[in-house]
This record gives structure tokens, C-alpha cells and sequence, in this order.
């Protein structure tokens, strides 16, 4: 098997787009939320972390700024065909790495209901309780960011 790349993808470039795609397939679609162009063309400050496999993005990040020192995790996506091989896992690492290198002590996120166990497992704390976003309950969680 070819080894999957992670890279920060270019705000509006090919790979942007591939992710966007990836994005609306495995994170909208399922739940009947419509396709918004628009949403994606103001996400010029956020950071997109991609993995690809055989010049194909087959999982994405986003990475938004709240203040200097925390980051929220959006958008979370994996190519379905390709979940439960590790790669949310990776991206997510990575994720965490490019957040501490640019100085964030903490990251945060809302997961929905379905894939809590999966933030547990790698270090997520989830704070309060379940709340709904996009039709769908959701837990905030949190992980703090220790300096190497």
C-alpha cells in the first residue's frame, strides 16, 4: 500500500476542493445538509490538513482559530472506503502537531454523538453535555497541548 501524505492544503486550490468534496460526501450528505459554496470560499484563515492516497485526498482537518490560545477541530472527514484504517487518527495527530507549533495551548471540538469513543480514545475530555448542531447531538470535548 502507498503511503498516505498529509500536507496543508492551499485555501481554493485542486486539493481544496478535492476536500471539500470528501467533506460534504461524508459529513453533510448523510445528514440532508445541502451543498453551500460559499461556506467553503470564506475559510481563507482556517487551516486544511489533507492526507492523500495516489493523488486522491482521502482525509481532511480543518483548523480554526477561537483565540491566541485555543483551536477548534472542524470537519473532520475520512473517505468512507478507507475508515477504521487509522488515518482520522493520523490526521488528527498531525492536526495536533500543527497546532502546538503555531502556539495553542488547547483544541477543541464538537463530536458528534456517534464518534465520542473515537475522541476518548485518543485524548479527548468531553465537557458538559450533549447539545445539537446541524440536526444532530453533539459533545463539546476538549484536549490540552503539552509542549515537546
Amino acid at each position: 500500500m502507498t503511503p498516505i501524505h498529509f500536507k496543508v492544503a492551499k485555501h481554493l486550490s485542486e486539493e481544496f476542493w478535492q476536500q471539500t468534496i470528501l467533506r460534504f460526501i461524508t459529513l453533510r450528505l448523510p445528514i440532508d445538509l445541502p451543498f453551500e459554496i460559499s461556506k467553503f470560499r470564506t475559510e481563507f484563515e482556517d487551516v486544511h490538513i489533507i492526507g492523500t492516497f495516489d493523488g486522491r485526498v482521502v482525509g481532511s482537518v480543518v483548523l480554526s482559530r477561537i483565540d491566541r490560545e485555543i483551536v477548534r477541530i472542524r470537519a473532520v472527514a475520512v473517505d468512507p472506503t478507507l475508515q477504521g484504517s487509522g488515518i482520522g487518527a493520523m490526521l488528527m495527530e498531525i492536526s495536533e502537531d500543527h497546532a502546538r507549533d503555531a502556539g495553542y495551548k488547547s483544541v477543541m471540538l464538537h463530536a458528534r454523538e456517534n464518534v465520542i469513543g473515537f475522541y476518548e480514545r485518543i485524548g479527548y475530555v468531553g465537557q458538559g453535555g450533549l447539545f445539537e448542531e446541524v440536526g444532530v447531538p453533539h459533545l463539546r470535548m476538549v484536549k490540552g497541548l503539552c509542549s515537546a
